[in-house]
């Protein structure tokens, strides 16, 4: 049981870490009054560095229908980061679910595409 317990911490622990570390990663394209939401790398453009795709949320979504800001990363050959382009539409807001609740479910990437996904319904009343 402590192996279990122990890997589990270990996996629980390098997850949080490489969050906080791609917090700071971003930190500088993170709009002002913005935290990350949610964030995927991988090689979108073929040139064999990590590209990012990171898309961002006010601490006040909850109350309000605010823009999500979608940024896309360029890995460049130095190791840094360049912006290549930003959406404000294009990920649902948080209230733009309705009563099932926030409809984003995740960001994937795949060679040279990426979707930025949602899921939703109605609710017959």
């Amino acid at each position: 049981m402590s192996i279990l317990y122990t890997f589990i911490l270990f996996l629980f622990s390098s997850h949080l870490l490489q969050a906080q570390a791609s917090g700071k990663l971003f930190m500088k394209y993170i709009p002002q009054g913005y935290t990350l939401l949610d964030s995927k790398s991988g090689d979108l453009n073929q040139d064999g560095y990590t590209d990012y795709i990171i898309i961002c949320k006010s601490p006040n979504e909850n109350e309000e229908e605010l823009q999500r800001p979608l940024l896309i990363l360029h890995g460049q050959e130095n190791g840094s980061l360049e912006l290549i382009a930003r959406n404000d539409n294009i990920v649902l807001c948080a209230q733009c679910g309705g009563v099932m609740g926030d409809p984003y479910t995740g960001i994937t990437i795949k060679k040279n595409f990426f979707s930025i996904e949602h899921e939703g319904g109605r609710s017959d009343q």
